[in-house]
This record gives C-alpha cells, structure tokens and sequence, in this order.
C-alpha cells in the first residue's frame, strides 16, 4: 500500500502488474507542527475512552449487594454489573462512534485516516455477537470506601459459560480461568512501570507456565512458556533500537523465536530476525506512473482480490 501525492495506491501480486489507484487520501496532511503523530495517538487514545464511556447509558448498569469469594473468604459487597449482548453492543458501537464524530479533532483526525469515516455505522444486521453470546461485566467493590476488589468477565455462549476473574490492584493480584465453574488455570501477577509478570498454575496446583514483559525507551522484552503435559508453548521476542551518527540514524532489531509441541510432537517451530536501518533521509523509488483506476478494474480482476482478501482475512481469524 502506498501514498504519494495525497493518492493512496495498492499492489497485489499475481493480480495486477501495476499498481490500482484508489482515490485521495490525505493521512499525511495533518501531520504538522502544530499536530504530529504522537500528539494524534495520545488525543485518539483519551478521545475514545471518552467516547465509549458517554456511550455507555446509565441504564445499562445494574447494582446489587452480594456475597462473593475473595481471598478465598465469602464477604458481602457492593456489585456493578453492565450485561452486553449484540443488540447493546451495536448501540454502545454507533454511539461511540457518532461521538468520535461529533469530537472536531478526533473527527479530523480519523477522517483523514479514513476519508468515508463520517459515513461509518454499524448496521443492525451485522451480527457482532451470535444470539446466545453474551459478556457480562462484574465490578466488586467494599460496601463502604467503594474501593475495587475484583473485575469479572463471563462470557456465556449457548450453555458454555467461560469466566476470567482479577483479585487485587494495580500493581499486584491474582487472576482466574474458569469453565463453567471450574478453575482451569490461576496465576499470580505482578505490575510496575516497565515489566508484567505472570505465573500460572493449572487445578493441581503445579506451574504450568508464565508471562512477562519488559519494556523501556530503547528495548522491549516478551517471553511466554507454556506446558499442560499435552500441549507445549515457547515465545521469545525481543526488540532493541541503538542510535549512533549523533542521533541522525538508528538501528532496530527484532528477535522472535517460537515452538510449539502437541502430545509432545513438534508441530510449529522457527526464528524470525528483522534488522532495520532508518536514517534522517530516504529516497524510496515505486513506480506509479502506470496506474490504474480502481473504478475501471474488470469483475473479473476485482473477485481475485476480493478472494484474496478474504482468504487473508479468515487466516488472520484462525
């Protein structure tokens, strides 16, 4: 995909040997003094917590006061529930999104990622969650100081009931995995400012495996490993930028090494090395003199990429 000259253009190979010219975009216009892309990002970010909490009526919200297990103790607290099922979701959608709209900067801000962005709604007949699918949102809070011991999450689908609970705060907690009632999987979790740890146990109590995160200005850090008996998982990332030349250029490296066993047979192994180079300037050469227009693509040329799309959209869903 490319933009040039406020036009946006797209490539696919085996399609077309040339690149297909769809139309203005302006994304690289409001990137200014007064307006840059971190200043976006971070605008983006506090516009659409803003927009999904007005979005969220007050009706929605249930109250009850209950006996539940924390800490392994049954105290009586104070629960706020929210219920979501697809006709709420659709609602909680479209209003977030008519308030990003009715947000000036936001609306510049999307609109010239997405030139159609004023127009976007979602439909009541695209289905968002099945008829039987339902997310209900528990927050448990002490009957008096209102202060938050545990987040809940159950996701119901038919008869399945799948629940993921967080006991603690911020900084530290445990959380929960559970089918139907049952716990499948605990961990212990660990927050600060630059790392995340998680160490999970299965119903037996044994350790099973962990997560953590590292990350600061120049480097980031990600392990997962994972191991049931049956099923074996081992994620190393690692990314690592190194300035030199005063600043004017910059070197990024990526690291990612993966296994993957099943009843102890390798099923998925490999490693990934992505070295890159960015300089003050750049001169990237793509040839779009010879363009043409999407409008006047063949039925023929625009089913082979509507089946490749398709294709890349249900491998990314597996």
């Amino acid at each position: 995909y490319l933009i040039d000259n406020s036009t946006g253009y797209y490539y696919v190979e085996d399609i077309l040997k040339k690149y297909v010219n769809e139309g203005t975009n302006n994304y690289f216009e409001m990137f200014d003094e007064e307006s840059n892309t971190l200043s976006n990002k971070e605008y983006l970010h506090k516009a659409i917590i803003k927009a999904i909490q007005s979005s969220l009526n007050e009706e929605y919200f249930k109250e009850y006061r209950v006996n539940t297990n924390i800490n392994n103790s049954s105290i009586e607290v104070n629960q706020i529930s929210l219920r979501i099922d697809d006709k709420m979701l659709h609602s909680i959608v479209n209003d977030t999104i008519s308030n990003l709209k009715n947000d000036k900067t936001a609306n510049r801000i999307l609109t010239s990622i997405d030139e159609n962005f004023s127009k976007y709604k979602v439909k009541n007949n695209k289905t968002l969650l099945n008829k039987k699918e339902t997310y209900t949102l528990n927050v448990y809070t002490s009957k008096y100081l209102n202060k938050v011991l545990k987040y809940e999450i159950i996701h119901m689908n038919g008869d399945e009931k799948k629940t993921y609970i967080y006991e603690g705060n911020e900084s530290h907690g445990d959380f929960y995995y559970l089918e139907d009632d049952t716990i499948i999987y605990s961990a212990d979790v660990s927050i600060n400012n630059s790392t995340f740890e998680c160490k999970i146990k299965d119903t037996a109590n044994k350790d099973v495996g962990a997560i953590k995160i590292e990350k600061n200005n120049d480097s980031g850090y990600y392990t997962f490993n994972f191991d049931n008996g049956k099923k074996k998982y081992d994620v190393i990332y690692s990314s690592k930028f190194s300035n030199y030349r005063k600043g004017k250029t910059f070197v990024n490296e990526k690291k990612l090494s993966f296994k993957y066993l099943n009843n102890k047979v390798s099923v998925l192994s490999g490693e990934v090395i992505l070295n890159s180079k960015i300089s003050k300037s750049a001169k990237i050469n793509e040839e779009i003199d010879d363009t043409v227009l999407s409008s006047t693509l063949s039925d023929e040329d625009k089913n082979k990429y509507d089946n490749r799309m398709n294709k890349l959209e249900e491998r990314l869903k597996k």
